[in-house]
């Protein structure tokens, strides 16, 4: 009897470490179930940080890339500007160039009379 309560109480004693066992097992993968949930939400923020740097990095060469053309066509305005005034101060030398020699010549015209 004494042998049968032995038993009976290291039956017992299996079955609650199996109980804890099996406990400890299922905790430990949970853990692993979320470490690699974890991992895999790590990845994907940093696949989405390394394609809005991406994306920043491609928007700030395009705007360099405008203000870039915007100057160069500034700079082609001004000069355009630039010659137009030149050509416009040219042909008013030469009006007043034709002007005075019209008046030069209007006045030897009125001399003679």
């Amino acid at each position: 009897k004494k042998q049968a309560q032995i038993e009976l109480e290291k039956k017992r004693k299996t079955e609650e470490d199996l109980h804890y066992q099996r406990k400890i097992d299922s905790k430990l993968r949970e853990a692993e179930r979320r470490r690699l949930e974890l991992e895999r939400e790590a990845e994907e923020q940093r696949r989405r940080d390394a394609a809005r740097m991406k994306a920043e990095q491609v928007a700030a060469d395009l705007q360099r890339k405008r203000d870039l053309e915007r100057r160069e066509q500034e700079r082609k305005a001004a000069s355009t500007r630039k010659m137009e005034q030149i050509q416009a101060a040219e042909a008013t030398v030469q009006a007043n160039i034709i002007h005075a020699r019209e008046e030069r010549h209007r006045a030897m015209v009125e001399r003679r009379h």
